[in-house]
């Protein structure tokens, strides 16, 4: 991530047009101040009650592209005027897991309003349809003992961890190997994650208290409300498909190479784009479509006002893009390990997220002075940032469920949760992974791993909003668009079906 601010929408949408192979045309709604919306409709029960809060998507025939909005507090929907619906034949249809599926195929025209109308019959929930959220708040044990269990949900579902029985040993020697022997052999006090040595038996214990040999393999859950607030329904998402993207399926692994797992990536001073993996830098310049490659870097980085690329890798190295030279500086040891992610400021400094420890480091090159900072909630997980034009640097912190801002000049460390009032490494379990600063309309946007759904914290009053997706995205990075209009933020979905979507505030 990058501290610089620009307009990255050409730069998105020009990675939309490359992976999607997404035509222009037909997508550009605006100029047309006076045009009336395309489909408007209301969606009850079959009991007559209106429904808050659902998801109406239409997707036009032979499109790569999908319009959601939602119901409101009446029941009511409709398609805004400068949407990515356009005229033509669409599919139209509502999921939900606790109701029958509804579609409805409709002809749109322009200057006329279609209708579309829908009465859900309501149907048994499924465990295929429940959120690692979900599959928790319905079983048996303690807070600290659930908190340990969602985290299985990072790398695979919970029906696929939980699929078989086990006797204590068997589970012993699963979360060994899923966390890694190095790991389970140390401890590390500052963190709250499952894979080290003294929460081995704990979790063993658990698990084979819930899924020892003899236990039933009907996964109990309990479904979460929708958010039916008025501002979480005012919301418009466009999601456009990429090739390879893969279907759901609650027992596909990470990184399963059959398809692509879209991450992140940083936008440097010129506009052009960079990317960051294991062992290298690749830098695309969207004007001419060309690619740079160096055998330096790492998959987070910073970059800093002059186009240098700050990353972790055995040591803090910047590598300029300029000349390709790399320049090595001193940090204290395990400081890669400890680092989830860091940020490059405006002034030269390094600030890293150091989950490990429940810190915030800061590296400044002019002094070489190394210092850490304790989030107030212990353990809590720093994991990916951003910052914002005052020179903050806010940071998800993924086991407490908050968000928190650290100022680098004052060390001022202050948090929020994303569910109001939530206390730390309770119920709901929320785990934001990544964040993104809107400066222009003072938000900042931010992810629930647990879930799937988006938060809107607002900076002023620190208060956050919910937002329910079309389906339950896994989501490892987010970026505002300060460009659009209205609040906009793009999202690479990462966990089959992978798509890029992009979330619009009404």
């Amino acid at each position: 991530m990058t501290a610089l601010r620009f307009s990255r929408h050409a730069v998105a949408a020009v990675l939309v047009g490359v992976l999607a192979g997404v035509s222009s045309g037909g997508s550009s709604r605006g100029a047309a101040a006076a045009e009336t919306a395309l489909l408007s409709g209301r969606v009850v029960s079959s009991t007559g009650g209106r429904l808050a809060g659902v998801p109406v998507r239409a997707r036009r025939a032979n499109s790569t592209i999908a319009v959601t909005v939602y119901t409101s507090g009446e029941g009511d929907y409709a398609f805004p005027e400068w949407s990515d619906l356009t005229p033509g034949s669409h599919s139209i249809s509502i999921e939900l897991p606790d109701f029958e599926a509804a579609r409805r195929e409709i002809t749109l025209a322009a200057g006329t309003t279609a209708k579309a109308d829908f009465t859900l019959r309501p149907r048994q929930p499924s465990i295929a349809d429940a959120t690692a959220s979900e599959i928790v708040a319905a079983l048996p044990g303690t807070d600290e003992q659930k908190h340990l269990l969602i985290q299985c949900d990072n790398c695979h579902s919970l029906q696929f961890a939980l699929r078989t029985s086990r006797t204590k040993d068997e589970w012993t020697a699963i979360i060994r190997r899923m966390a890694g022997e190095r790991a389970v052999s140390r401890e590390t006090p500052g963190t709250r994650a499952f894979g080290q040595k003294k929460y081995v038996e704990p979790l063993a214990d658990y698990l084979a208290s819930i899924r020892g040999p003899g236990s039933s393999n009907q996964l109990p859950f309990k479904l979460r409300p929708r958010p039916t607030a008025a501002a979480s329904t005012r919301l418009v998402i466009t999601e456009y498909d990429i090739p390879r993207a893969g279907q759901r399926d609650l027992n596909i692994l990470r990184g399963d190479r059959r398809f692509v797992w879209p991450h992140d990536i940083g936008w440097g001073p010129d506009g052009n784009v960079v990317f960051g993996m294991g062992g290298g830098t690749v830098r695309f310049n969207p004007r001419t479509e060309t690619f740079t490659p160096w055998a330096s870097g790492s998959n987070m980085f910073g970059i800093d006002p002059a186009g240098k690329v700050w990353y972790l890798d055995k040591g803090l190295h910047a590598l300029d893009m300029a000349s390709g030279d790399v320049k090595h500086y001193a940090v204290p040891d395990g400081t890669d390990d400890d680092t989830y992610d860091m940020e490059t400021d405006g002034k030269g400094r390094s600030i890293m997220n150091l989950w490990r420890l429940g810190r915030i480091g800061l590296f400044d090159p002019k002094s070489q002075q190394w210092t850490t900072y304790a989030t107030p909630t212990p353990g809590s997980g720093p994991r990916r940032g951003e910052i914002d034009a005052r020179g903050r640097v806010w940071m998800t912190l993924y086991w407490a469920g908050r968000v928190a801002m650290f100022d680098p000049d004052t060390h001022d460390i202050r948090e929020y949760p994303i569910n109001a009032g939530n206390k730390a490494y309770t119920p709901p379990f929320a785990s934001p992974y990544s964040l993104s600063v809107d400066d222009k309309n003072q938000f900042v946007w931010t992810n629930d791993f647990n879930t799937g759904r988006i938060y809107r914290l607002d900076i002023k009053t620190g208060e956050p909003t919910e937002y329910l997706m079309p389906a339950p995205y896994e989501v490892r990075d987010l970026t505002v668009d300060e460009s659009a209009d209205r609040p906009t933020v793009w999202i690479p979905v990462y966990r089959p079906p992978s798509r890029m979507v992009k979330v619009q505030v009404r």
